[in-house]
Order: structure tokens, then C-alpha cells, then sequence
């Protein structure tokens, strides 16, 4: 009967999400982080080459890459996550203490919840703000005059964003992979670069490093 019982557990596990006020309090938290990241990410100001005289204006501009942003942008999402983390705890609540019948793992259903939500809200919310976050980043660049290729622009955008779940998940205390065991599908995200980035962030290694690597 007590393995009946870890086993439907196990699977209940799966079910995990936020519900009634608390679903609807989550979801309001993460549209207005996403609206006031994204607001914030337009502000980033780089600095402007030093004009040589022999240089045409065009030319000076193409030495703006979007490369040089990309410390400033990570280093603003690092900043945002933390700011939403004291209310990202709140909705772990009381919960309860698990252990996994199968792998002897101890979990705690509240950090369950609120992994599966962040799983679930990224998914649902990828179409709606990456062409925010592109203008975002398009900005950035006409601060200095220069007008980045928009393919570039989407590609830094799609980074930022799953680096931001990544992150989500690290405050969160439950890993995207864990979400993603549960039956939680990932959509049009890309799984890789969010479990890559997870551990990237866990090990304390620079995120700036591994998304110049993406963008080469």
C-alpha cells in the first residue's frame, strides 16, 4: 500500500501547478516583470566608437556590434531576476516535503508549483515578448546611431529570453529539466539552451561568454 501510494505521488508530482489566486497573483507578477524588463533593456546605453576623421559615418556605425551589448543585456536580466525573487519565493508557501520513491530525491511541492508555472508561463508568453524584447535590443543600438541586421537582433533577443528562464528557474530552487519531467511540454523553447544555460549560471561561469558563443 505505501508503494501505491509513493507511485501516486510520484505521478501527482507531475500535476503540480499553482491554482485560483495564487495562478492568477503569478501571473500578474511575471507580466509586469516581463513588461519592466523589457522597459529596462531599452535604457542599456553603450558607448559610441571614437570617430576617426578618415571614417564615413556608416562606417563608424558598422563597428557597433551588437557584441558589445551583450554584457550590459545579460548583466540587466541577471539584475530584473533578482529583483523578482523575493516574490517568486512567496509562492512556494508552507508546501511539504517529498521523497522520490524512484530516485530517493527530496523535493518540495511548493518549489514544484512554482517550477512548472515558470515552465508553463514561458511557454505560453515566448510569441508574445520576443518582439518586444527585439525592439528592446533594436533600441540599444540606435542609441549610438546604429542599425543592427534584424536577424542578429532576433537571435540576441531568443538568447536573452532563455537565459532569463534559466535564471527564473536557478531562484526558483527547481530546474528546468524537473519541469520538464513532468510532463510540462517546452513548446517553440528551445531545451537545450535553457538546461545549458541552468547549469552555466548554477556553476557560477559567465553567461556572457556562452552567449557570445551562441551568436558566433
Amino acid at each position: 500500500m505505501k508503494l501505491i501510494m509513493e507511485n501516486w505521488r510520484e505521478h501527482s508530482r507531475a500535476h503540480l501547478l499553482l491554482e485560483g489566486d495564487a495562478a492568477a497573483a503569478f501571473e500578474a507578477e511575471m507580466e509586469n516583470f516581463m513588461k519592466t524588463t523589457v522597459k529596462k533593456l531599452a535604457t542599456i546605453e553603450i558607448e559610441k566608437p571614437q570617430e576617426k576623421e578618415e571614417l564615413e559615418e556608416v562606417a563608424v556605425m558598422t563597428m557597433v556590434g551588437i557584441a558589445v551589448a551583450l554584457p550590459k543585456i545579460i548583466q540587466m536580466i541577471g539584475a530584473m531576476v533578482q529583483w523578482i525573487e523575493p516574490k517568486l519565493k512567496t509562492f512556494i508557501g508552507a508546501g511539504e516535503k517529498r521523497r522520490s520513491a524512484t530516485t530517493g530525491e527530496v523535493y518540495h511541492t511548493g518549489e514544484a508549483k512554482l517550477g512548472n508555472a515558470i515552465l508553463a508561463f514561458g511557454v505560453k508568453a515566448y510569441e508574445k515578448y520576443l518582439t518586444p524584447l527585439k525592439w528592446a535590443i533594436k533600441n540599444i543600438g540606435k542609441g549610438v546611431g546604429a542599425d543592427w541586421d534584424d536577424a542578429e537582433v532576433k537571435k540576441v533577443a531568443e538568447i536573452a529570453y532563455h537565459i532569463l528562464l534559466a535564471l527564473l528557474f536557478v531562484q526558483s530552487g527547481y530546474t528546468f529539466t524537473q519541469a520538464m519531467a513532468k510532463g510540462i511540454k517546452a513548446g517553440s523553447l528551445n531545451y537545450t539552451l535553457i538546461k545549458d544555460a541552468f547549469a552555466i549560471a548554477t556553476r557560477g561561469d559567465s553567461l556572457t561568454d556562452f552567449a557570445a558563443k551562441l551568436m558566433k
